[in-house]
């Protein structure tokens, strides 16, 4: 079938991923803008107590889709690349329609099951929060479970131009909704109603859109269908025991021991690291799931080391500069954009700024893990982490707060990926490039003291702006210095960029 959004799908073309990652991080780019935008504006106007009351209402909705998900985002993923390596488009189509439909049932349980938990939660949360938002907040399970499957249907055949398309008509009309809710008064309830209703407009939107790219009417064959099924059961584990550490258990733990304003500092830490890794390192990450799928639907092993043992070291090289101007500044930061009465989150921020870099190479190793079948072993590996996981939580937060939150969640990622990693070398025989690594680090030295030296001379935004600007320009001039890139990596990469502007 001759579809334009059906890009090209050899591995072996470096301009090609480039392309789909250019796409894939300006998609990002936009949803990051809008997160940021939004917690800034909820943080300013409606101060630590409800952005902390809002901030967990939005937890359990993520928790609850998690739960939903349960591996089938990745499961599309994997079968929708493996099958269009291998030509097969309609099996593909078949993969999204099966799992869409139960999706529509889990997500529909899982409404009403919160529906029906709404009294309780109302009456045992400190400083109450109403049944109503609760009800609210319900209604949008059921389509961000649909709207993160859809998204994975077209990460599956690469078609980040489309979602792009997509973000750049509707993020910004959910942003601008959103300010106005916030002028007008409507609060908390006005933020849940507006992500409700936009939420189901794009689920309508995006189920049009692929109806257009992959043929219709056809069921999978017996044999898929249990291959699927079974690769999304053995997911569904991991990524249950997976909730527990990336969808914030700590947030649960602060609002039974601490107070709703620390609920708000711990979840605008995490979403600063977060939405800044998303940005360029994550999506580039991304975007190997469904190349590695490929590779192994033909077979080629030997290339899915070679890209993973680059794309480790480049994305490692990405990470680390971001992360370290985070850290440096984090105090400053929070304070000029939040605000002074939001300062105490700078020191969870500095925790996750830590161990960042390391968890963005390990995500694509995971990919590797995940593309070439090997999940089972993550299933174990994710229910001791959940279960370390809470019990650092429950060590640690009732003193120390989010700090111990943040340590309690950084430990537990960090140890997992370690093993995570261990594993998969040893399976696959590569290696990761240490002397690489080692000499990214040099260079994030250099930006450290470039950044720390500034800020003995200049302060407020302009130390912000001329400290970050500086550091990147002596990291990148490191970076070059020590050869951290190859030959073919720099003439790749400056031919892209003068080919595209």
């Amino acid at each position: 079938m001759n579809n334009p959004h059906l890009e090209s799908r050899d591995p072996q073309a470096p301009s090609e991923l480039a392309g789909k990652g250019f796409y894939n991080v300006l998609n990002t780019t936009l949803i990051v803008v809008r997160g940021v935008a939004l917690s800034i504006l909820v943080a300013r106007i409606l101060g630590p107590s409800k952005q902390g009351m809002y901030a967990f209402l939005i937890y359990i909705v993520q928790v609850a889709v998690q739960l939903v998900n349960l591996g089938f985002p990745n499961t599309i993923i994997r079968f929708v690349a493996k099958k269009i390596g291998e030509g097969d488009t309609t099996s593909a189509a078949a993969v999204i329609r099966y799992v869409i439909r139960r999706e529509l049932v889990l997500g529909f349980c899982a409404t009403i099951g919160l529906v029906l938990l709404a009294n309780p939660l109302s009456n045992v949360v400190s400083g109450g929060i109403p049944l109503l938002f609760f009800v609210i907040a319900a209604l949008a399970i059921l389509p961000d479970s649909l709207t993160i499957a859809y998204e994975s249907s077209f990460e599956g055949v690469l078609a980040y131009r489309l979602l792009l398309r997509f973000n750049c008509l509707l993020l910004p009309i959910s942003l601008v909704s959103a300010i106005g809710v916030l002028l007008l008064g409507g609060g908390v309830q006005g933020l849940l109603v507006i992500k409700v209703i936009l939420a189901f407009t794009r689920i309508f939107l995006y189920r049009r859109a692929l109806e257009r790219i992959l043929p219709s009417g056809l069921s999978l064959d017996n044999n898929t269908r249990q291959e699927v099924s079974g690769y999304a059961r053995n997911l569904a584990a991991i990524f249950f025991f997976d909730s527990v550490v990336w969808q914030r258990s700590e947030m649960l733990f602060l609002y039974l021991f601490r107070t709703r304003a620390e609920m708000a500092f711990y979840d605008i830490s995490y979403m600063v690291v977060g939405m800044a890794m998303r940005i360029i390192p994550e999506k580039l990450t991304d975007i190997l799931f469904p190349v590695f799928a490929g590779l192994e639907g033909r077979g080629d092993r030997n290339t899915t080391k070679d890209y993973h043992y680059r794309s480790t070291r480049l994305l490692f090289a990405i990470s680390l500069p971001i992360a370290t101007a985070i850290f440096i500044y984090a105090p400053l930061l929070i304070t000029k954009v939040y605000g002074a009465e939001y300062v105490s989150a700078a020191g969870a921020i500095r925790i996750f700024c830590i161990s960042a870099p390391l968890i963005t190479i390990a995500r694509a190793t995971a990919y590797l893990l995940y593309a070439a079948g090997w999940h089972r072993f993550n299933v174990r590996l994710a229910g001791y982490a959940a279960a370390g996981n809470i019990l650092l939580d429950v060590l640690l937060i009732p003193s120390f707060g989010i700090i111990g939150a943040a340590i309690a969640n950084s430990v537990t990622q960090l140890t997992a990926a370690g093993i995570l990693t261990t594993y998969v070398m040893r399976k696959t025989g590569g290696n990761l490039p240490w002397w690489g690594m080692g000499k990214t680090v040099l260079a994030g030295m250099c930006q450290i003291a470039a950044m720390w030296s500034l800020s003995l001379v200049f302060n407020g935004w302009s130390l912000l702006v001329i400290g970050v600007s500086v550091g990147l320009v002596v990291y990148i001039s490191a970076v070059l210095a020590f050869g951290i890139l190859t030959t073919d990596e720099r003439y790749r990469l400056s031919s892209y960029i003068r080919n595209r502007f």
